[in-house]
């Protein structure tokens, strides 16, 4: 097997408490993430096109536009609709957790926070979403639709190894 250049996950920080970004982004670098950063909702759209984030930490409440109208921006758009999305947020009441989950949010934490507990949160989500896209890859290879699904079934080393193996008959 060939040695695969890995790259670090890029995490999109969007809160418009410079103290959560100093805090959350000091931590993240500290750990190996890649860190970009956003103070609005604004910048975030921007951000999402420019750096393209393997992840996105969302604050919900934030001037001119909320994190739950972000979330289901981002997750409308067919290229980012696998990016996991971490609501970050003080709002702590079970509609806004349900509206999180709604609106396309796929881990809902709140402020303050633990970082290990954030980072494990992020760690899920990473693998989460590679085994996706693995798993989305092999079926256009395959030309199979999703709903048939067993391919969801195999963990993350299975479809690695049966994605190099498709790969390899493909060349042939």
């Amino acid at each position: 097997m060939s040695a695969k250049k890995i790259d670090r996950p890029r995490i999109l920080i969007v809160d418009d408490d410079e103290d959560i970004l100093d805090i959350t982004q000091t931590f993240l670098e500290s750990r190996g993430y890649e860190v970009v950063l956003a103070r609005s909702g604004e910048q975030a759209l921007k951000e999402v096109e420019r750096s393209r984030p393997t992840l996105i930490l969302l604050d919900v409440m934030m001037p001119k536009m909320d994190g739950f109208w972000l979330c289901r921006v981002i997750k409308s758009d067919p290229r980012h609709r696998l990016t996991p999305i971490i609501f970050l947020t003080a709002k702590d009441d079970a509609q806004s957790r349900i509206e999180g989950q709604k609106c396309g949010g796929d881990d809902y934490l709140t402020k303050p926070f633990d970082v290990d507990s954030l980072e494990v949160r992020i760690k899920a989500q990473l693998k989460k979403v590679s085994k996706l896209e693995l798993v989305d890859k092999i079926e256009r290879l395959l030309g199979m639709s999703e709903s048939q699904g067993f391919l969801a079934k195999l963990d993350y080393d299975e479809l690695s190894i049966l994605l190099d193996h498709i790969q390899e008959r493909l060349k042939q």
